[in-house]
């Protein structure tokens, strides 16, 4: 998901009225504590005009003064291109359609269209007395132009379906409607990341109930088949992986220690071997599992092939047991514990791999777009709001699972860098502590913002190990690097149990998306 900025800006075209309008909703708004980011203002001298732009694009809330000078302003659709294109246009923007603006009679519309062809023809025809070597910066804005071009009409035809009050109404209201919503939009009314499986799960549902009663519905999911069919094989994968992981989890602490607690008892305690057998019966359980997720998963076979060698260990354990042979069972723990040492980490590493590759804003992008396209219908509008929620609940799972990816990949290098300087505490001091000094800038990237407690402890752990060297005290250096070590440890095992359960979170939409692509199949 896009990361949207937190913050109130708007759009609009310099002078007349226009300036008016904004003025009093500028004002407005700041007497209730929320400030307004616009151009003439915060923008700064020298500031760049296509980086506020693109900024514009990508804000949570956006007041748009529709006019007829907008929608022939290079700048400002610029503007509007880029909020549609960063996905959630029609949840994102608040329009005031001023009067001059024809976009309610689509013969007027079309005038917008064919202005936007005649410029670029013109800027076509101009570019052509130049030599292309020339053309540096021409090329970017004959660019715009076409992507203004291609959107201006489905753009205007989505305003035009918005009930968004006349100008008189709002200055009626002291703009009290276009207010009272971007504050609700701001304290974040949809859906909590609590509630998004579960919004996601319904809004995909819905989309399935509107293609059953409308051709036109169908037909524009057809059109994004690709993504549809692609997101449900990477979300199920994603699941396959934390289902192993999970796994291979209770196969150690539900199964293995209890074996080996047990072993060494089982030839002259009933009890003990009673207790063995149990165990076996759960070892039996997990293997069956396992067999389960590789032979409906799209997960390579030859990152399997360990799932043959637990089902051979689940024999031989049943083995040793009714032979009563410790040898045999001595074999068949020492197996077991070569593989939990090497496979949990592997599937961990894969389930990284694959949460990084989830291609959910292609996913994302063709939602939006249909929704955009159900507005313009003749459906059930409680349908359609459920969609737009489930979209907007998608987008939040998306946006977490990128933060939460990029989280754990810090930690991940930071263990590991961690693990390198562990060797060099006691082997070259100086060399230890100077890497240190490189190391701790980045080390209070991680903890500097958050006041948690495991941030806090962090951030007085770090100020003893520099403190210790600084000073080049071997053994306070030891000592305190260990607890900081154990620290980024627990905070990155922590990280790796809040990525898990996103993409168990994220599995729950494979469901829907199954019932979508059988529809269309």
């Amino acid at each position: 998901m896009q990361d949207f900025e937190q913050a109130v800006f708007i759009s609009y075209a310099w002078g007349s009225e226009r300036e008016e309008i904004v003025n009093k909703v500028d004002e407005t708004l700041e007497n209730r504590g929320i400030k307004i980011i616009r151009d003439k203002r915060d923008l700064g001298y020298k500031g760049s005009i296509s980086g506020f732009m693109e900024r514009i694009g990508k804000g949570n809330c956006v007041i748009v003064v529709i006019s007829d000078k907008y929608l022939r302003s290079a700048n400002c659709m610029f503007e509007l291109v880029e909020i549609a294109e960063n996905t959630q246009f029609y949840d994102r923007i608040f329009p005031v359609v001023l009067d001059d603006a024809n976009i309610y009679d689509p013969i007027k519309r079309i005038e917008y269209v064919k202005y936007w062809e005649l410029k670029r023809a013109e800027l076509a025809e101009a570019m052509k007395s130049l030599d292309p070597a020339n053309l540096h910066g021409i090329r970017e804005d004959m660019d715009l132009y076409d992507r203004i071009r291609d959107k201006v009409s489905g753009l205007t035809s989505i305003l035009k379906d918005m009930n968004t009050l006349t100008l008189e109404m709002h200055k009626d209201s002291n703009f009290s409607d276009l207010l009272d919503a971007i504050e609700k939009k701001m304290k974040g009314d949809s859906v909590s990341i609590a509630d998004a499986p579960a919004e996601a799960v319904g809004g995909l549902a819905v989309l399935g109930e509107l293609m059953q009663r409308s051709a036109d519905v169908r037909n524009a999911v057809i059109e994004f088949q690709t993504d549809f069919s692609v997101a449900h094989d990477q979300v199920d994968q994603l699941g396959d992986y934390k289902d192993l992981h999970d796994l291979l989890h209770r196969l150690q602490f539900t199964c293995y220690n209890g074996i080996v607690h047990v072993a060494v008892k089982f030839l002259d305690n009933d009890e003990s071997l009673d207790i063995l057998t149990d165990h076996t019966l759960t070892f039996e359980s997990i293997v069956d599992e396992l067999k389960l997720v590789a032979s409906r998963s799209l997960i390579p076979k030859q990152e399997l092939s360990w799932i043959d060698e637990a089902e051979q260990m689940k024999v031989d354990l049943q083995i040793a047991i009714t032979d009563m042979d410790e040898k045999k069972l001595k074999n068949v723990i020492g197996r077991l514990n070569r593989l939990l040492a090497m496979y949990p980490s592997r599937i961990n590493t894969l389930l990284n791999y694959a949460a990084r590759a989830l291609r959910l804003p292609a996913l994302l992008n063709a939602l939006t777009r249909i929704h955009n396209d159900l507005a313009l219908r003749n459906l059930d509008p409680d349908k359609v709001l459920t969609f737009q929620s489930g979209v907007e609940a998608l987008s939040k799972l998306e946006e977490a699972l990128n933060d939460t990816v990029e989280e754990h990949n810090r930690w991940q290098k930071l263990e590991s860098e961690l693990r390198l300087m562990e060797t060099q505490v006691d082997r070259d001091l100086e060399q230890f502590c100077e890497d240190w000094l490189d190391l701790k800038q980045r080390v209070e990237d991680l903890y500097i913002a958050s006041t948690e407690e495991w941030a806090i402890s962090l951030k007085v752990d770090s100020k003893v190990l520099n403190e210790a060297a600084n000073n080049a005290d071997l053994v306070k250096v030891r000592r305190s690097f260990r607890s900081f070590q154990r620290r980024v440890a627990n905070r990155f095992y922590q990280v790796d149990l809040e990525l898990k359960a996103l993409c168990g979170n994220l599995r729950q939409i494979g469901i829907p998306l199954t019932s979508v692509l059988e529809m269309i199949k």
